[in-house]
């Protein structure tokens, strides 16, 4: 099944970012494409933006809104500082810890919980580039 399309219910705003202003934590929507030369609309929580030339991420399209809130609560959100300079409130998720230690804390049953959502991407293949004013439940708070 294809959540894609729930989760962009929950985009309030996008604003274009370079690759090179990937953060951890930011959800993303952007252009990807693959092997086949195939190009698809992505959506993605960035787990680590560049290590070893891939964007190391979980793709929303592989679970539902409850999934990512549920996640969210667990983990604590956040407004990014150099958007709120600009009136816009954009969240992303707190991931202080290093990349190894957060998988191995909230990401350890990604088969499972997260329906193999957890994905690499190489960097070059990535075009038309969002971070997304995701609105999560009301009872996380900002």
């Amino acid at each position: 099944m294809n959540y894609l399309s729930e989760h962009k219910t929950k985009q309030a705003k996008k604003l274009q970012i370079s690759k090179s202003g990937l953060e951890k934590g930011m959800i993303i929507s952007c252009r990807y494409t693959n092997k086949e030369g195939v190009s698809k609309e992505q959506m993605l929580v960035i787990l680590n933006p560049g290590y070893d030339g891939k964007l190391h991420a979980l793709s929303l399209s592989q679970f539902g809104t409850r999934k990512l809130n549920s996640l969210a609560e667990i983990v604590g959100v956040r407004v990014i500082p150099k958007y709120q300079s600009r009136g816009l409130e954009i969240p992303k998720m707190i991931m202080n810890t290093s990349s190894k230690r957060f998988y191995g804390a909230f990401l350890k049953d990604a088969k499972t919980e997260y329906n193999d959502g957890y994905r690499t991407y190489f960097l070059n293949k990535i075009t038309t580039t969002y971070v997304v004013d995701y609105k999560f439940d009301r009872k996380i708070q900002l």
